[in-house]
């Protein structure tokens, strides 16, 4: 079995699978060891696949939760799940930016984070 991914026009990895045949479009991908769900979460640069970098990398002490390495761009929404309203909503304004969330009251809180392509999104669920 041959393992092959098709790209999409930013080379993000649109679908990938094994088969006994490579399909049309389909670069293979020879000797992976890895998982199916690894390879949908890869980039092709300089005709290698490599995995696309998180939107943000997070601490969560308690109630802050401090999201770092974020490039210019990113957007950033908290969502309060137990009242139903947006409470932070905010794009990056310089690269590596470093941002601190605060959620001290008790409650079910959706942080997202979506960078500029080819980062993947990162959503969390937090419950204080």
């Amino acid at each position: 079995m041959i393992w092959f991914v098709l790209l999409d026009s930013n080379n993000l990895v649109a679908a990938a699978g094994r088969a006994a045949t490579l399909p049309a479009g389909a670069v293979a991908v020879p000797n992976y060891s890895g998982t199916l769900m690894g390879l949908s979460r890869m980039v092709m640069t300089n005709q290698q696949l490599v995995s696309r970098p998180m939107s943000a990398s997070v601490q969560s002490p308690g109630h802050q939760h401090t999201l770092t390495d974020m490039p210019v761009g990113t957007v950033v929404t908290v969502f309060d799940a137990t009242g139903g309203e947006i409470l932070e909503l905010f794009a990056t304004a310089t690269e590596g930016q470093t941002e601190t969330i605060d959620l001290p009251d008790p409650g079910a809180y959706d942080i997202s984070v979506v960078a500029p392509l080819p980062a993947l999104p990162l959503d969390l669920r937090v419950v204080t």
